[in-house]
């Protein structure tokens, strides 16, 4: 199998323009994963930016009808629980971070984000690379 689990903080600079939005949205152009929560955790984001002001009615219900057709393969959540929680345990990541933590371990992929805490913690982790998967920040793939 090839290409990335991704995290929300990837798929939301496809809809918001950010800092690394380019790269992300260069993603899309391979084959790409996530836990079924991805679309829950979006649409969270998209709210709350709409309560905010900083997203137009319009904005969010453009980014929503287009993440409900995004390119992204789906998985369970129910299967992962287990391992999310020996993750979230050793990497004293969030039970939600560690869903795509396992994701990525499951499908034996690279999970891509830009959630600089989840990256922090993994990357401290007293797990073995067998155990925990490759986490990719999404600044570095910037920089090939």
């Amino acid at each position: 199998m090839s290409g990335y689990v991704v995290d929300a903080t990837v798929v939301m600079k496809w809809f918001i323009d950010e800092p690394l939005s380019r790269v992300a949205l260069a993603l899309r152009s391979v084959p790409l994963h996530a836990p079924d929560l991805l679309l829950s955790d979006c649409i969270t984001i998209l709210a709350r930016k709409s309560r905010q002001g900083e997203l137009t009615d319009k904005q969010v219900d453009e980014a929503a009808d287009l993440l409900s057709r995004a390119a992204i393969d789906l998985h369970p959540s129910r299967p992962l629980f287990e391992r999310s929680l020996i993750l979230a345990r050793d990497t004293k990541c969030p039970v939600r971070g560690c869903l795509y933590l396992a994701t990525a371990w499951l499908l034996e992929l690279p999970l891509v984000t830009a959630d600089a805490e989840l990256i922090e913690a993994t990357r401290f982790s007293s797990l073995s690379s067998t155990t925990v998967p490759t986490v990719t920040p999404l600044a570095t793939l910037a920089a090939r």
